[in-house]
């Protein structure tokens, strides 16, 4: 079943790869779009005063963050494992240079937004995710990144670490297993000369603060990294 698309909070996710493309045809059009906008605001100020956001208004959006911020629950937990977090490193000029942590080792890595990795632990904070819960969790985009020669299949999953349920994913449309990677599903993204192989999926996480495993299985090899997810 094909993932259906993302809401209002789910966007909020997504990666600075994404947010650039989306940037730069914002960009193109930003020119105009200040002109009007300086000449329609000079128009309204002849008129009416202008003015901010009602007191009002400010105490709902104001308690709507914090009615949000609060469904987080506490600071993602202590416990969730010390293992070591494997890492793809930071390499300039290339995607890997952004500041974002990739964890997971060839022939896959996993990125989260939000996540980072603090004194050895994979931690995602969701304070200023913006994500709200639906039914079920709450939905978070994952991407999976591989070499866009690598031309095998790999077995993706997130668990709940203490259950060892399994997490419910949903793929992106051009996907038909959000939890098979098939190179030939990818779509693939040259942003530095070199190609790589991106796909997305949409995982619900039921609890949150919560512990979770991710785990990505192919011929010959393996990764598990346990992720702590709070406030």
């Amino acid at each position: 079943m094909a993932a259906p698309p993302p809401n209002a909070s789910t966007r909020r996710g997504l990666s600075t790869r994404t947010k650039w493309v989306v940037g730069c045809s914002i960009g193109a059009l930003l020119p105009t779009l200040v002109g009007v906008g300086v000449a329609w605001n000079i128009l309204s100020c002849e008129q009416v005063l202008c003015s901010g956001p009602s007191p009002e208004a400010i105490a709902s959006a104001n308690a709507e963050q914090a009615a949000l911020v609060a469904s987080y629950g506490g600071p993602p937990p202590a416990n969730c494992g010390n293992g070591p977090v494997p890492l793809h490193p930071k390499v300039v000029g290339t995607i890997w240079a952004e500041d974002h942590a990739y964890l997971g080792r060839a022939q896959v890595w996993l990125e989260i937004s939000e996540l980072t990795v603090e004194n050895g632990r994979a931690v995602l904070h969701m304070e200023h995710s913006g994500i709200k819960k639906e039914a079920g969790g709450f939905p978070i985009y994952l991407e999976w990144i591989t070499n866009a020669d690598f031309a095998g299949s790999i077995n993706v999953r997130i668990t709940d670490a203490q259950s060892g349920v399994e997490v419910r994913s949903d793929p992106a449309v051009y996907m038909h297993d959000p939890n098979l990677l098939v190179a030939s599903e990818a779509r693939v993204i040259d942003l530095d000369g070199t190609p790589y192989r991106i796909f997305v999926t949409f995982a619900t996480f039921p609890a949150v603060p919560g512990c979770y495993v991710a785990m990505a299985t192919w011929p010959g090899d393996s990764w598990s990294v346990s992720i702590a997810i709070g406030r």
